[in-house]
């Protein structure tokens, strides 16, 4: 065993810090953080994050709990919150000395992070690029001078990030290895129903808020009204947000306007839906990779609105149309979702014809997002950041 295995596995153990300021991220972080631990490297983890990064043994500086935002209002009114918690974190990184950096997503938070990082000698790995290629393509540059590698989950990104010449990799989604360790059949269709109470042939519909408390309170009156409207149908609507204390209140309204709620994993609930109407963000990609049809809305606050209305001139607002380059799901944003167009969508989701169409284009959205392991994949650049000196 060479020296450096033996730092790797023994007692002085090199440390790396990890950042996700959303629940999406804090799940793509923790994989990459257990796919090291599968390795048997004894790593000191520490950071900002949710539940997932905790459960996976990383040492919360912050948890994000109180810090997710959206839009420049909700950011601006987290942001002493923010500032307490990065303060937390550069403290933790003086004294520590990471070797690495693991940035999921969030480039508000991370790309001002990573500045101050690599200022202090630590290799940044920026997993999960941000959208360049709607907005902000300034961020490039910051990305080319504040990181030493950013691992794209979608092939499409890469161009954008070479002729910037920001030194990145496409590793695949991070969703891929979820969806595909659950293999779908008959029988777990069957007892998702069961769970639901749904009668063999009925229509089940899911309803997916955001994970956002902003994206609840956008989202869920909406939903639910239209969930009731449904139920008047014969349909049946399961509501289904990010577990959190604000969607208990929303849990509680739902169940008591007749919905079905579910508060088990997401990817579950889609083995048992026939469509589903979904806030943009990535829980569409894990719905385009079950195969379910579905339509995509988004509402935000109107001054939000208004500043992004005229700031983005992006084709989509879903990321399945991104990656297939073209509209493929039907799109609702702003003023035009409302609870009688979500029961108009939805039932045409369930027409044959409309549900087979989507179906073939999903699959085809499938095949763009690359093949699984991209936990390891991540994991493998950073180990090789640690045996390097």
């Amino acid at each position: 065993m060479t020296d450096k295995d033996k730092s790797l596995r023994g007692n002085n153990p090199p440390t790396i810090v990890v950042v996700a300021g959303e629940p999406s991220g804090d799940w793509i972080g923790a994989r990459v953080v257990h796919a090291l631990q599968n390795k048997d490297i004894n790593i000191r983890w520490f950071g900002i994050g949710g539940d997932h990064l905790g459960n996976a043994g990383v040492d919360l500086v912050r948890h994000i709990s109180d810090l997710t935002a959206l839009g420049p209002l909700e950011s601006l009114k987290k942001g002493p919150r923010w500032l307490d918690a990065w303060t937390a974190l550069r403290l933790r990184a003086k004294a520590e000395s990471p070797v690495a950096a693991l940035l999921v997503d969030c480039p508000d938070i991370n790309l001002p992070l990573a500045r101050a990082l690599k200022a202090d000698g630590i290799k940044i790995l920026q997993y999960m690029g941000p959208k360049v290629w709607a907005w902000r393509k300034g961020r490039l540059r910051l990305l080319r001078d504040r990181t030493d590698m950013v691992a794209l989950g979608f092939a499409f990104e890469k161009p954008f990030y070479d002729a910037a010449c920001v030194t990145s990799t496409f590793v695949g989604h991070p969703l891929l290895d979820a969806v595909l360790s659950e293999n779908e059949n008959d029988a777990m269709r069957y007892q998702i129903r069961r769970d639901l109470h749904a009668p063999p042939h009925a229509k089940v519909v899911a309803l997916l808020p955001g994970s956002r408390s902003s994206e609840l309170s956008h989202h869920g009156e909406v939903m639910i009204e239209a969930g009731v409207r449904l139920l008047k149908k014969g349909i049946i609507p399961v509501f289904a947000p990010y577990p959190g204390a604000t969607a208990e209140v929303w849990n509680q309204k739902a169940r008591s306007m007749g919905c079905i709620i579910w508060q088990k994993p997401v990817l579950d609930l889609l083995k048992g839906c026939d469509a589903a109407v979904a806030a943009s963000g990535t829980v569409t990609l894990e719905i385009a990779r079950a195969g379910v049809p579905m339509v995509i809305v988004y509402k935000m606050d109107a001054i939000t609105y208004r500043i992004g209305k005229r700031l983005l001139k992006i084709p989509h607002i879903g990321l399945p149309n991104w990656v297939a380059e073209k509209k493929v799901i039907p799109e609702m944003i702003q003023n035009d979702v409302t609870a009688q167009n979500l029961v108009v969508a939805a039932e045409n989701l369930l027409c044959d014809a409309e549900a087979r169409r989507q179906k073939t284009a999903l699959a085809s959205i499938t095949q763009k997002l690359g093949s699984p392991g991209a936990a390891d994949r991540v994991a493998a650049m950073l180990l090789n950041w640690l045996d390097t000196p």
